[in-house]
């Protein structure tokens, strides 16, 4: 039986004038973690690392083939919010959003927030 790790995961996300996310899987299927600014780049060598469980794992993948992703996109904004996603296991998800408004993203926070727990983000990075 196939292991419930992801092959890809990246997840980044940038808002005009507030905060940029960076989910990204490294070796040992762990989570780059980070959190920056617009004016703050994002580490090339981090310092914080999630260590996803295998059920953490699977009940994410559930969850990520039930959000209507692409329904999420606006056409028309100038500013607003821009995500990337890559994300690979048995099927891949690979789309870029563009939103005005960021309470649309909240179930895919939900989503993502438990594999983000961390020393550094000990709620997890998208923590209510």
């Amino acid at each position: 039986m196939a292991k419930p790790y992801p092959r890809k995961f990246l997840y980044e996300e940038q808002s005009y004038l507030g905060p940029h996310y960076l989910i990204e899987l490294v070796e040992n299927n762990r989570l780059n973690v980070q959190e920056s600014s617009p004016c703050i780049p994002l580490l090339i060598e981090p310092h914080s690392y999630a260590t996803p469980t295998e059920k953490q794992w699977a009940v994410f993948e559930k969850k990520l083939y039930s959000l209507e992703l692409e329904s999420l996109n606006q056409e028309g904004i100038c500013d607003g919010t821009w995500i990337d996603i890559w994300i690979t296991f048995k099927k891949r998800v690979k789309l870029s959003i563009h939103l005005g408004d960021t309470a649309k993203l909240r179930p895919l926070h939900l989503a993502l927030n438990p594999l983000t727990k961390c020393s550094e983000y000990p709620r997890g990075l998208f923590a209510p």
